[in-house]
């Protein structure tokens, strides 16, 4: 890991199949010195054929891939990666699923991003994030 002026420099991966909300994101990581956006792509698979050498994936709750919330968390967790869920989404059973998949926690997309970065950054350190 290189070394940011916070210190550590955090990897993080952005699984979200909405490009835009793809660009913010990354617009909202490009002025933060310790975390590093290094891979998105639309499918967990599409990320972990990225990259896997992360320090936290975040994930968006329903891709249009029709994956499940639970099976994404699996598959991340397989590959060794801690995820965060980053989501609009208000279904309580699909949090349910990615909750008991384990996941560091969630925060929602209409978080200030102020409040996104620092539970991005929480979690990057391994620390559980409370919604």
């Amino acid at each position: 890991m290189a070394e940011g002026s916070r210190g550590v420099v955090r990897r993080i991966g952005l699984v979200e199949d909405h490009e835009s909300v793809a660009l913010g994101f990354a617009a909202m990581l490009a002025d933060q010195p310790d975390l590093e956006l290094v891979g998105t792509a639309p499918t967990v698979s599409g990320l972990l054929e990225q990259v896997t050498d992360l320090d936290l994936a975040v994930l968006d709750l329903r891709l249009s891939d029709g994956s499940s919330p639970k099976s994404n968390v699996e598959q991340l967790r397989a590959a060794g990666l801690e995820t965060l869920v980053f989501t609009g989404a208000e279904n309580p059973y699909l949090l349910r699923s990615a909750a008991r998949a384990g996941v560091l926690g969630v925060v929602r997309k209409s978080e200030p991003a102020a409040v996104v970065i620092e539970a991005i950054r929480v979690a990057a350190a391994g620390g559980q994030v409370a919604s």
